[in-house]
């Protein structure tokens, strides 16, 4: 019998072939963390890892400037289990899993949607790190930010 045959790109990040996707291959580890415990407006940041796993397969692997980068490896990790103790806790999680993803020597990425999990992310990054800068961006509107701000006459 001949090998389980394929029939479309593999669900990892940017539908990578194991030569690009192995872990021991790999220079870059993507951590999917679906959390929306404490979103403030509307649950769903869940479905963000998923969301952009799907959408990566289908985005173009050649950057114009520097390549092919995804040669240098880029695996994906299973979804780090949420946990309904508190984003104190889920951030513990984040933190263990990115000591460990470190500690291996890969790149971290994480793939979430609400901005708690980023707390252990920076703790296991600045254990190594001691010069580390944080660079926070808000990704989303908020009601207050297109809100212009008037000067009374």
């Amino acid at each position: 019998m001949s090998p389980t045959p394929t029939w479309g790109l593999p669900y990892n990040f940017a539908g990578l072939e194991p030569e690009f996707s192995a872990l021991e291959k790999s220079r870059v580890a993507v951590l999917p963390v679906p959390y929306d415990f404490s979103t403030s407006y509307q649950g769903g940041t869940r479905w963000g890892p998923q969301a952009i796993l799907t959408a990566s397969r289908h985005m173009e692997i050649w950057d114009e400037e520097l390549g092919a980068t995804y040669r240098a490896g880029i695996h994906t990790l299973p979804e780090l289990e949420p946990t309904a103790l508190g984003p104190g806790e889920m951030a513990k999680r984040v933190e263990e899993a990115f000591d460990w993803i470190l500690e291996a020597g890969k790149l971290p990425v994480m793939l979430g949607g609400e901005h708690s999990i980023t707390a252990g992310a920076v703790r296991a990054a600045k254990k190594r790190f001691s010069r580390l800068s944080v660079l926070r961006t808000p990704t989303c509107a908020t009601p207050t930010s297109n809100r212009r701000t008037r000067t009374p006459a």
